[in-house]
């Protein structure tokens, strides 16, 4: 904000504060042992399946590392250096956009930041080109 001074918003409604306590409920919880295991897709490409730690936001450089074909490589490029996260509240899996540059959609619907949004199996968690799912 102006001066530099931290700006704070009140949740606009009962769904976005139900929302911001997800994230603060999950501090409480053990991650869940091996992490999220996510499986990481291209148009042109083998799948990914990795698996990442809860809580910990998930950038280019993470996803460049698990790229292992050239066509993975170019699809990252869009993703920001710091551009989503996944929680668990000990039965339900969420991920976060971080305020990337890009944004983070779910089945084709642009997220809000700093909202978790509940997510499963069946859901397209898609950063540019790359799609992510649940394994």
């Amino acid at each position: 904000g102006p001066d530099h001074q931290p700006i704070f918003c009140l949740p606009q409604n009962q769904s976005a504060l139900d929302a911001t306590k997800v994230v603060s409920d999950t501090e409480s919880i053990d991650s869940t042992g091996d992490g999220c295991a996510l499986i990481l897709k291209t148009d042109y490409a083998n799948d990914i399946h990795f698996t990442l730690p809860m809580r910990k936001p998930v950038g280019r450089a993470l996803l460049l590392d698990l790229s292992k074909e050239s066509i993975h490589k170019e699809s990252v490029g869009i993703v920001s250096r710091s551009h989503l996260r996944f929680d668990w509240d000990g039965s339900n899996y969420y991920v976060t956009d971080v305020n990337s540059k890009n944004g983070t959609k779910i089945n084709d619907l642009k997220i809000p930041p700093h909202q978790p949004q509940k997510i499963i199996s069946s859901d397209i968690i898609s950063i540019g080109k790359l799609s992510i799912t649940l394994d």
